[in-house]
């Protein structure tokens, strides 16, 4: 990955420095720094160039050609650390220029030759879209222009979905909707002429999110001793200003935009101030969201309660806190806040899309099975019901107890994820063979 300057400092003294090597770009050798970090038995390599080292990841007028320099430095290093490797799995946009290097500049060089390539898209609303002369920078030449145009740009994530071996996106549901009209972005139909677009969901660090060891949150529990989660709760509604009262605690942890269905949740939201509960946002994002809410928050100062931050150990206290999760997002690729959400035993209260759809089932009154709450429609009056719904099977503390358990039993840990990816790159190794 690039040396971020965001990377901590803490671990700077770690990086071993392997060479300095050059990329050719722009028409003209460019220096790069190739640097390692030992973690265990894995060894992390980075790349060091003064475009990285700037206080964001991304979100520059050059993004284009910081992410070119990247990609063709990917392939220029391996021939320095001795080692071909057979895939090369790269993530959204960013690298979506690495399979064009590679079959343009690398095509006469046996060592590349059988390397195949794969690409997982976390959310095609992002596809790093650029001006036509970035290709002259990348020393590429007009006669690629067509594999990379997208409404006359180049399209990075275009690129590689064109040109990769094989797509992923983090879960099945997601992979059918972008070869869609309404979730397809525009790539619909490369989408959908592509062979191999497969859904594999995304995992969680289950030692890290554990209630049982959590250092974070108020009180430690688990599937055997739920009663502390009753601590966490009223640990919550003290740090929040919001009286101590046994009412369901709806919880959101997001940024705020649209794809979060936050017009959804404004449209109802004085329906949903007129139920017995308690409603916390943390998040931030645009900025008539971040206003509007705050101004909502005055009107119910006794229900409502929003925290403009990006702040980790805030949402360890809502997710230990809470009764349920609420997502009406728009569209939604995976997402995780609804599996920590469920480790900790706070009930999801989702829109069925995508990996939302894939990983909360529904909970049915007749078998007692499921862990969540769904709706399906874009339109704020199914997720009021639903909500109220949900308000109900709350009331019966058995019932809901059951709830929990079922959540907190489910397993989204990496091992099911990591299998299937083991037989995806297995399958694509043997049509070398």
């Amino acid at each position: 990955m690039p040396k971020y300057k965001s990377i901590s400092l803490n671990y700077q003294e770690e990086f071993k420095r392997e060479k300095e090597f050059t990329i050719d770009l722009n028409n003209d050798e460019i220096n790069c720094v190739l640097e390692s970090y030992q973690y265990q038995d894995i060894k992390y390599y980075f790349i060091d160039h003064e475009y990285y080292n700037r206080d964001k990841i991304y979100g520059y007028s050059d993004d284009g050609a910081r992410f070119a320099l990247f990609s063709k430095a990917v392939l220029e290093m391996i021939s320095h650390i001795k080692f071909i490797p057979k895939i090369i799995h790269i993530n959204d946009w960013h690298l979506g220029l690495l399979p064009l290097f590679l079959q343009v500049q690398y095509k006469n060089n046996k060592d590349y030759q059988n390397i195949k390539t794969v690409l997982t898209i976390h959310n095609l609303q992002y596809q790093g879209s650029f001006d036509r002369p970035l290709l002259d920078y990348c020393m590429l030449g007009d006669e690629v222009f067509e594999l990379t145009n997208h409404h006359n740009l180049v399209n990075f994530l275009k690129t590689g979905i064109t040109l990769v071996d094989c797509v992923t996106t983090v879960s099945k549901t997601y992979s059918e909707e972008i070869k869609t009209k309404t979730y397809g972005d525009g790539l619909e139909k490369i989408l959908s002429e592509k062979k191999e677009v497969i859904g594999i969901l995304n995992g969680l660090d289950i030692n890290d999110f554990d209630p049982k060891t959590d250092e974070l949150i108020k009180k430690n529990y688990d599937l055997s001793r739920m009663s502390p989660k009753k601590i966490n709760k009223s640990f919550l509604q003290t740090f929040f200003s919001l009286p101590k009262k046994d009412v369901p605690i709806i919880v959101m942890i997001s940024r705020l935009v649209t794809q979060k269905g936050l017009d959804i949740i404004l449209k109802g939201f004085h329906d949903l101030m007129n139920l017995d509960c308690q409603f916390i946002i943390l998040g931030c994002g645009e900025p008539h969201y971040e206003h509007t809410l705050k101004d909502l928050s005055k009107i119910y100062p006794h229900k409502f309660k929003i925290m403009i931050d990006f702040n980790p150990t805030l949402a360890r206290f809502m997710y230990a806190g809470g009764d349920f999760l609420l997502m009406p997002s728009l569209f939604e690729p995976c997402g995780l806040t609804q599996l920590i959400a469920m480790r900790y035993g706070t009930i999801p209260i989702v829109r069925e899309t995508g990996g939302l759809k894939d990983t909360v089932e529904v909970y049915n009154e007749i078998t007692q099975s499921g862990y969540g709450f769904g709706f399906q429609s874009l339109n704020e009056r199914d997720m009021i019901n639903v909500i109220k719904y949900a308000f109900e099977v709350y009331q019966n503390k058995k019932v809901f107890k059951t709830l929990r358990q079922n959540a907190m039993k489910q397993d989204f840990s990496w091992r099911v994820s990591a299998k299937t990816y083991k037989t995806l790159y297995e399958k694509l190794l043997d049509k070398n063979t």
